[in-house]
């Protein structure tokens, strides 16, 4: 197996896991909500507690769910000091689901789910974050309005951009 050309400084190889797994399992354990429908679960999926957080696609078998996709990746800057660094710039999409059976809006829990990931980013530290992760940036929130849901106004999502900064070291 050939070695790695691309290291994180930080770890000493690449990433373990995915940025969607990295970005999801960062915002369970930094989750605020401990009482309502937003209360963070024993576990962060599997459970009958009605908030799900997981990677991957929304699943119409839950009410409430957060979920992350890795997107593009950037290159912002080279910088060339005897071993070359790579600035780069990762896009997860954060879903968030609100599902109601009634005809209501869920703009107050939608509402507090987006307002706690921007908390989350807002708030990122290095020295409590993501192992090579430098920084979270926020990048706007798209609300998504099912067009087999124009009746009853039961499915309710809205997909934050979330760009993950990091460094990789090339060592060939």
């Amino acid at each position: 197996m050939p070695a790695e050309s691309f290291i994180v400084p930080e770890l000493g190889t690449s990433f373990p896991n995915s940025f969607a797994k990295m970005l999801i399992d960062y915002i369970y354990l930094r989750w605020s909500y401990t009482t309502g429908v937003l209360a963070k679960p024993v576990a962060m999926q599997g459970q009958t507690q009605e908030l799900e957080f997981r990677t991957g696609m929304v699943s119409d078998f839950k009410s409430l769910q957060i979920t992350t996709l890795q997107g593009p990746t950037q290159v912002k800057e080279i910088i060339q000091t005897g071993q070359k660094r790579y600035s780069m710039l990762t896009m997860v999409a954060v879903t968030l689901r609100v599902s109601l059976l009634q005809r209501d809006s869920p703009d107050p829990i939608l509402s507090d789910m987006e307002k706690e990931i921007r908390r989350l980013c807002g708030q990122y530290q290095v020295s409590n974050g993501m192992t090579g992760i430098k920084d979270l940036i926020y990048d706007g929130g798209d609300r998504q309005y099912m067009t087999t849901d124009s009746f009853d106004k039961s499915d309710w999502r809205s997909i934050e951009k979330v760009w993950m900064w990091y460094e990789y070291a090339d060592v060939s």
